[in-house]
């Protein structure tokens, strides 16, 4: 009997240690597996040239601006990440990026053939493919989407970040300079949102964490700390969408600034090309932000879609059929479109989805 009660007496004990111990397992197992397969942090994105010289991969821009051009050999580099997920990746985290003579990520060009049809796509980093393979952008995959449907040989030209070129302005000086000579039937701007002003992120993240909980030694609660501080931002913007126009409101103006002054080298290039017979087309690419959610950028879309309108310029907004991409994923989450969790570039099915609408349009009679 008196053994009886000494066990009854112990068990809630035991079970507590054994509880405990389980508890603490599993979160030692947790830590462990975050740490080592899922870190937060990253290293620094690089380029590397031919040479082996390192350059951030911010300073994409300075790089395709010092491209060769005329001296009959390519620029070779390779765009760099600390541990991406995507499988075209080599086993150091690099994509090799090549230029032709003219400093356009692009095979030479070669003179027209009579019949053939030719695409000029220029933009910037979303159309030069930031961290995807030459075949993985949209003006590769709409070259091979236009040819199937052409009986002529199709040829769409990569002019993204052509001679450093980010913004209107500088592709209307590019394409009056070298552009036109390309004799291209069909113009199109890959325009990204941050062509309005580059005040546009390419993501809505919520600031970064001034004091985490034990000073970030535990990635379980680094993490769970993260989550609500993101999931706070979103509400707080989702309850005052006038905060959000406020800060907005310096770059979408119809009177001076530089928007102004974005929309005037548009117009400029509309111009040119009208002179000469060749179409002219506006495809307005989405951010990769918060797409199955509150997307924060409706109000600029419909800003540049007022603008081709009233300057009589064809467009296709690319944003809905990114949407309902997104839609058909399971457990969609959006870095599943970013390149890496450090770079939110589109990555190879976001580029598809932007061929396939382009492809669409241009398909409309």
């Amino acid at each position: 009997m008196g053994m009886r009660k000494t066990y009854g007496a112990r068990t809630p004990f035991r079970l507590a240690i054994a509880l405990g111990s389980g508890v603490f397992l599993a979160v030692a197992s947790g830590e462990i597996g975050l740490r080592l397969f899922f870190p937060i942090t990253f290293d620094e994105s690089i380029i590397l040239d031919a040479e082996g010289n390192r350059t951030p991969l911010a300073d994409i821009v300075k790089a395709t601006a010092r491209s060769p051009k005329g001296e009959g050999r390519a620029l070779s580099m390779r765009h760099c990440y600390d541990r991406p997920r995507w499988a075209y990746f080599d086993g150091e985290g690099c994509v090799s990026v090549r230029s032709n003579s003219l400093g356009l990520r692009h095979e030479e060009i070669g003179p027209r053939t009579p019949g053939d049809f030719r695409v000029l796509a220029i933009g910037d980093s979303f159309t030069f493919g930031m961290g995807v393979r030459q075949q993985d952008t949209w003006v590769k995959q709409l070259e091979s989407l236009l040819g199937a449907q052409h009986h002529s040989q199709v040829e769409v030209i990569n002019a993204g970040l052509a001679e450093g070129a980010h913004e209107p302005t500088r592709y209307a000086a590019w394409l009056a300079e070298t552009g036109l000579s390309l004799q291209p039937d069909l113009v199109v701007v890959g325009f990204c949102l941050n062509d309005i002003h580059r005040s546009v992120a390419m993501a809505k993240l919520a600031p970064a964490l001034r004091e985490p909980w034990l000073g970030g030694k535990s990635q379980i609660l680094l993490r769970l700390q993260l989550h609500l501080r993101r999931r706070n931002y979103e509400r707080r913007q989702a309850r005052d969408p006038e905060l959000l126009k406020e800060q907005e409101a310096f770059f979408v103006t119809h009177e001076g600034g530089v928007w102004a002054t974005r929309r005037a080298a548009l117009v400029e290039m509309k111009e040119r090309l009208d002179e000469r017979g060749i179409r002219f087309l506006i495809a307005i690419l989405p951010m990769m932000t918060r797409l199955a959610g509150d997307y924060p950028y409706r109000r600029l879309h419909a800003e540049v879609r007022r603008f081709c309108e009233e300057a009589g310029i064809e467009f296709v907004d690319l944003l809905e059929p990114m949407l309902s991409f997104v839609d058909g994923l399971e457990d969609y989450s959006e870095t599943q479109l970013w390149v890496h969790p450090t770079d939110q570039h589109p990555a190879p099915p976001a580029h598809r989805v932007f061929a396939e609408g382009i492809q669409r349009y241009l398909s409309e009679p």
